[in-house]
């Protein structure tokens, strides 16, 4: 089992202009999105939060973090993405969202820069299962080693996921 960071993405600061809601450097994400509910309120139609509403680990962090902020998010600020490339409609409408670092570091860039990071309630555990119906041989060599030196080291390399102590 390995740990997937989460970071909280939203529109650059340009020159002396901070991001809309003005979370950027927050490390804590609940103060951050507490921030940024604030801030689309204020401001109706500037500010848009995008889930991913699909129910995957990074969903349910995001559902985790809004409940840590005693925030029930809610339309016309916040929406949920269409199916498949969360990150890209966030990118194509200014809008914030919360993505796994590695997503992050394989598809992100201008106009979005990483707002918030660091918070341990942003880390995702990441598992590795075999399926007990099919016993093929592919996956058991797989799942030993990944969970092996050789494949913990591999995962150790890899920016945005951490090893469990």
């Amino acid at each position: 089992m390995a740990d997937a960071a989460l970071v909280l993405v939203g529109p650059a600061t340009k020159k002396k202009t901070p991001d809309p809601a003005g979370i950027a450097k927050m490390s804590d994400a609940a103060a951050a999105l507490t921030q940024l509910r604030d801030a689309a309120l204020a401001n109706p139609g500037a500010i848009t939060f995008l889930s991913a509403g699909d129910g995957s680990g990074a969903h349910l962090a995001e559902q985790a973090l809004w409940r840590a902020a005693k925030i029930a998010p809610a339309a016309p600020w916040y929406q949920k993405a269409a199916a498949g490339g969360l990150l890209a409609q966030a990118r194509a409408q200014g809008a914030y969202a919360l993505v796994e670092h590695g997503v992050w570091a394989d598809h992100g860039g201008a106009p979005l820069a990483v707002l918030v990071q660091g918070d341990p309630r942003m880390l995702v555990p990441v598992h590795v299962m075999r399926s007990f119906r099919v016993n093929h041989p592919a996956g058991k060599l797989f799942t030993q080693w990944i969970t092996g030196p050789k494949g913990r080291a591999v995962v150790a390399r890899q920016r945005g996921y951490r090893l469990p102590a």
